[in-house]
């Protein structure tokens, strides 16, 4: 018979793949330790890849990000782009190259009201039992009430903007800090300076907390001086 849950713990195995050498660094290691970022760069395997257990946190906290995106999309400000449109590369003058690939582009005035209806009505006319489905259209719905219950605007003139999930414990840490996590922001920082489509360079940092769908944000300054 076969076992769910040793497939998915040898699809996250799978996806530890090994390091190459390379001359520039990602975006997302910007803020990181050196020494790792340094021998990760000379293609230097680790001996000590994050576990099965941190891997799945991994695949939950996309999820997590993915809703966010979602209420995003169904409220009309998320601009489609390819994967290459998202690419973002920078170099310096005496300094090492940076690239990375930046997670949406938003644009116009969201639609909370119109995120929130359209998930709804998607959730009532559910035809067979979903539950991941489900979980997702009811996550997109709080999300929703989150923003009319603050009657906030949401107006987004081509900004780039990063998403990511946190435990309850770093969320309440940031929320209490108001200040991101430095790497967050330095990656966020790259995408509004060096992106070559356009878009503002005040770039937009969600944080959504995975235990209680909590959100917060910053606007992270890409311009000149910043």
């Amino acid at each position: 018979n076969g076992s769910l849950s040793k497939a998915w713990n040898d699809t996250v195995v799978s996806e530890n793949k090994p390091y190459e050498p390379r001359d520039y660094l990602w975006a997302s290691e910007l803020g990181n330790s050196d020494i790792d970022v340094f021998l990760r760069m000379k293609g230097e395997q680790p001996t000590n890849r994050p576990d099965i257990r941190s891997r799945r946190k991994f695949d939950v906290g996309n999820l997590f990000e993915g809703i966010v995106a979602e209420v995003l999309n169904r409220s009309g400000v998320v601009v489609k782009l390819t994967r290459d449109e998202k690419r973002v590369y920078g170099e310096e003058k005496g300094m090492l190259p940076v690239s990375g690939r930046f997670d949406i582009l938003l644009d116009g005035k969201a639609d909370f009201e119109k995120a929130k209806a359209t998930a709804t009505k998607e959730l009532k006319n559910l035809k067979y039992d979903d539950p991941y489905l489900e979980y997702r259209l009811q996550k997109a719905i709080k999300i929703a009430d989150y923003y009319l219950e603050k009657n906030e605007e949401l107006v987004f003139n081509k900004i780039i903007a990063e998403v990511k999930s946190l435990s309850v414990y770093m969320f309440n840490s940031i929320e209490e800090s108001k200040e991101p996590v430095d790497s967050h922001a330095m990656q966020t920082y790259h995408y509004a300076k060096y992106n070559k489509i356009g878009a503002s360079s005040i770039g937009r940092l969600f944080y959504v907390c995975r235990d209680d769908i909590r959100l917060v944000e910053f606007g992270i300054s890409g311009g000149e001086g910043s």
